[in-house]
């Protein structure tokens, strides 16, 4: 046999190249890697031996496939072999179905080269579809790794989703809220700016202390963000956000509040802080002078319905006193204002049937999507409503109920 010849055959034999600094594969996962090589030089990929290959694949742990898929990814065929996409697909919907659902694998398209991107427009994209699932593992996982890309819009877009998955209720709220947080921490003033304004839509508490703290950052970005270019600045939404929920200054603008003396900006700092201190928390439930209300619901219901003119509609016992509620939601229309973000318009009316006999309605327009709408009554109790667009022209709507104290 001639040295070409022989130098060919052990190219063949030299088994599947892997990372640089990667760790050897275990037994499993090798046994898995020869089954997928084998199998995807099959002139066709029978059905039986596909199911048997798939049974071996979800027996193996997550690390284990994905060194699978990284080192069949990177074989060198000289010919890409007959049954290789059939091979990688099983590998890929076991891969992706594990740790981001069903759901994720048959409506995201190309998941795995979407999660493994590094250009920013591609993954920017991929947040905002993937917060469009009902399955949030996957807007949970992307926000998280992703919040501290290279890109400013990715983190500007993670530090987005995160506030929508606070509102939405996602499973791991401890971490999200806590990521969200690192937020503020932020080298560029439109990502800290941002991070702030989530975090008091979300009603995560340690960001008072930080709004009072920054009331000064004066940082300036101009970015294009909701479909307009807009001038983000930390201290502004600081301020704006302390003033909204004290409803201290409210009329105050930031070009105002940067025309005040030292000692009027100390005296104004001074109320925010007095105000935290005598309602005892950075966000108390809300209420009147007459009720609060728990801050824990005492119902939580959602509803998928289609976005445009459908009805949801809610039906619970209120706890105080076993009042009946039914709440309507009708003239339903969530609409996108960009490729991301969307807006609701919104008819709501519930009533209550029992000792504390009340109803009552109201119209919202233009109300972002993920934000939380509260609707309180002294005597029945305090009802938060937030919608979610959903893939395929559908919607989400939440529903919290919170009983007066």
């Amino acid at each position: 046999m001639k040295a070409p010849a022989l130098l060919l055959l052990a190219l063949l034999l030299l088994p599947a190249p892997r990372p640089a600094a990667g760790e050897d594969l275990s037994k499993g996962a090798r046994k898995v890697l020869e089954a997928a090589v084998r199998l995807a030089r099959l002139r066709r990929l029978k059905e039986s031996s596909a199911r048997r290959f798939a049974e071996a694949v979800e027996k193996l742990p997550v690390p284990d496939l994905e060194q699978v898929i990284l080192r069949l990814s990177l074989r060198e065929w000289k010919k890409p072999p007959p049954s290789l996409p059939g091979v990688k697909r099983i590998l890929v919907r076991s891969w992706g179905t594990r740790r981001f659902g069903k759901e994720a694998v048959e409506r995201v398209p190309d998941l795995l080269a979407r999660v493994q991107a590094e250009d920013p427009a591609v993954r920017e994209e991929t947040l905002g579809l993937a917060l469009r699932l009902e399955d949030l593992r996957l807007a949970r996982t992307l926000a998280l790794e992703w919040r501290a890309s290279d890109s400013r819009v990715v983190r500007m877009r993670a530090v987005e989703v995160m506030g929508d998955l606070l509102e939405y209720g996602v499973k791991g709220r401890g971490e999200v809220r806590d990521a969200l947080l690192e937020g503020l921490r932020d080298p560029d003033p439109a990502v800290r700016a941002l991070a702030c304004r989530r975090a008091f839509e979300a009603r995560v508490p340690a960001v008072f202390d930080w709004a009072l703290a920054h009331l000064e950052d004066d940082g300036r970005a101009k970015v294009e963000w909701w479909g307009r270019e807009v001038v983000l600045r930390p201290g502004e939404e600081a301020l704006r956000g302390l003033a909204e929920l004290t409803r201290i200054q409210r009329e105050l603008t930031w070009r105002g509040y940067r025309r005040l003396s030292p000692e009027q900006k100390e005296s104004l700092a001074g109320l925010f802080a007095a105000w935290r201190k005598s309602k005892g928390a950075a966000f108390p439930p809300p209420g009147f002078r007459e009720a609060s209300f728990d801050p824990r619901p005492s119902t939580v219901q959602t509803r998928v319905v289609p976005a445009h003119g459908d009805t949801a509609r809610f039906e619970f016992w209120a706890g105080i006193d076993r009042t009946k509620i039914r709440v309507l939601l009708d003239e339903i229309e969530a609409f996108a204002v960009t490729k991301h973000d969307f807006e609701v318009n919104f008819h709501l009316r519930y009533m209550a049937q029992g000792m504390r006999v009340d109803d009552g309605e109201a119209y919202r327009r233009h109300f972002p999507a993920a934000r939380r709408y509260v609707l309180a009554r002294k005597a029945i109790g305090c009802f938060a409503v937030v919608f979610q667009p959903l893939l395929g022209d559908r919607v989400r709507i939440f529903l919290a109920f919170h009983d007066p104290r």
